[in-house]
């Protein structure tokens, strides 16, 4: 039999979008960034014999 054919339904409207501009948020500044510390070596273990 024939398929029935699938109606596509009316698209529905976009309501129309805010005309308010997103604010472009402020680039903080960079703190003053602190020494980084000696990284703790991390110590092989002995290999398996």
């Amino acid at each position: 039999p024939q398929p029935h054919p699938h109606p596509h339904p009316q698209p529905h409207s976009h309501p129309q979008p805010h005309p308010q501009p997103h604010p472009q948020p402020q680039p903080q500044p960079h703190p003053q960034s602190q020494p980084h510390p000696q990284p703790h070596p991390h110590p092989h273990p002995p290999p398996y014999p």
